[in-house]
């Protein structure tokens, strides 16, 4: 880390310590922001179902359905405030060859909190990014986290910490501790998932991949090539053969959009409770956005996709439904082109942008994993033998 970083870092008898006064550093502007909208529109819903459990005329059984409703609201209004008073507290790590070890100090602490000892061989990785949630994409933000083994049933559990850490700030404590571990040949394998801001690893040496991924004329893959560009194209059904996950979701879809009618109908009815209509107002907000959300992620499967590379720019675009402008992104803007294998519905991206404001554009969300290993394959070949000054990042294991 630099000597204008906010944390202060210590090295002594073969132990790393880092620490940082939340207060004093910066924040996860993304994070806060997440979290306040979300509170925002929680509390006064929270506060309207309440009110109308003492409502008179609420009949038993929608009234026994609010209170239930409601634990579960006040828990979340209360909960996301103690999260903001984490901002003022102070954290620290320590990492040895034993154990990796993370606690607080501050106002509310949990006893639990202050301090947390993880034995190194129990630990399966130390990650940073935006770690993946299987089928259901990455997380939409940076985190620092310690995933160790013994969990219930045999599952793994998860440790967060570093969380209000701007997303710079993340990074550079990472490879601090990455920095760490190689150099005293300590056990913990430290995983990078998606694109780190700021001093992201070594740049990307240009040379000949060891692998070079070739596309054969009969694949669904188009792919044009000459001296400056290369352009791949693919139509979304001939690429995905991955049909149960479509189906239930347009199963799904239909059934959501029929409850969804039925209970606008039963709304708009004269004569009915005010309880009733005030809970149906809030529920058809979430309705018909799930609507308008499934709907774009199916019309996705009939698109045409494509994306081109050159020495100054990379462009990408898609043909269909909804599926809005193309995007060209100057070869300068983007920090890099990434492919995450455990992550394969969001496995494809562009990362682009400014340092500290650093965005994602996805691509070929429904195209089955061998197809996006050769398109990315193919791009990482393109770029290396032309030399282009482009990073090519694979994330996982």
């Amino acid at each position: 880390m630099d000597d204008s970083s906010p944390s202060l870092i210590s090295e002594e008898s073969g132990t790393l310590r880092i620490a940082w006064d939340n207060r004093r550093v910066r924040k996860d502007r993304a994070a806060f922001g997440c979290f306040l909208i979300f509170w925002i529109i929680w509390a006064p819903v929270t506060l309207a179902v309440t009110c109308v459990i003492f409502l008179p005329g609420v009949d038993a059984a929608t009234r026994t359905f609010l209170c239930i409703w409601s634990i579960f609201g006040w828990l979340g209004t209360l909960v996301i405030p103690y999260g903001w008073i984490a901002t003022t507290w102070s954290e620290w790590i320590e990492i040895s060859k034993d154990s990796f070890s993370n606690g607080y100090i501050g106002f509310l602490v949990r006893k639990s909190w202050k301090a947390k000892t993880f034995p190194l061989d129990t630990i399966i990785e130390v990650a940073c990014g935006l770690y993946p949630r299987g089928s259901d994409g990455g997380e939409p933000l940076m985190t620092l986290n310690v995933i160790q083994s013994g969990g219930f049933l045999g599952s793994i559990r998860r440790h967060l910490f570093g969380y209000w850490l701007a997303p710079e700030l993340k990074a550079q404590v990472f490879e601090t501790i990455e920095e760490f571990v190689r150099k005293n040949q300590i056990p913990l394998k430290m995983i990078r998932y998606g694109p780190l801001f700021g001093k992201a690893g070594p740049e990307p040496k240009i040379g000949v991949p060891s692998k070079p991924v070739s596309i054969d004329k009969d694949s669904p893959i188009e792919v044009t090539e000459n001296e400056e560009k290369l352009r791949l194209q693919w139509s979304t059904r001939s690429v995905c053969t991955e049909k149960v996950t479509f189906y239930i979701l347009l199963i799904f879809l239909i059934g959501w959009t029929f409850f969804t009618i039925v209970l606008t109908y039963e709304i708009l009815k004269p004569n009915v409770k005010i309880s009733s209509r005030i809970f149906g107002a809030f529920w058809l907000v979430f309705g018909y956005g799930g609507i308008c959300i499934l709907g774009y992620v199916l019309a996705q499967r009939f698109w045409i996709e494509w994306i081109e590379v050159s020495r100054e720019y990379v462009s990408q675009g898609r043909r269909g439904l909804f599926a809005g402008k193309p995007k060209a992104f100057p070869l300068d803007s983007i920090y890099e082109l990434g492919l995450s294998p455990k992550d394969p519905t969001v496995s494809m991206t562009i990362s682009y942008g400014r340092p500290d404001r650093r965005k994602r554009r996805t691509f070929g969300y429904w195209v089955n994993p061998e197809f996006k290993e050769k398109i990315f394959g193919s791009i990482e070949d393109f770029v290396a033998r032309k030399q282009i000054p482009l990073r090519m990042a694979r994330y996982g294991p």
